[in-house]
């Protein structure tokens, strides 16, 4: 069965990153995500027809030079993880 899957993000919040490639983050964080939900098609089901106001990522520790698509994935993942 085929998933179809359309997330929007209006905003991400970084506290203390300044100069951050925010929208190479965002798109990073929005493919990473897509793919971990279509891996785990029954956590995509569950989200089926949803909409969610706030996803708080909670505190995440980033490495010098991390690159904005590693940072996408890393937040990714924590929100995967989160979901219920």
């Amino acid at each position: 069965m085929a998933i179809d899957i359309e997330l929007h993000i209006d905003e991400i919040l970084f506290v203390g990153c300044p100069g951050i490639d925010r929208e190479r983050v965002k798109a990073a964080l929005i493919d990473e995500l897509t793919r971990l939900l279509l891996a785990h098609e029954a956590a995509a089901s569950a989200w089926r027809h949803r909409e969610v106001e706030l996803v708080d990522g909670g505190t995440l520790r980033f490495t010098p030079g991390m690159t904005p698509e590693a940072i996408g994935r890393q937040i990714a993942m924590t929100i995967f993880r989160g979901l219920p």
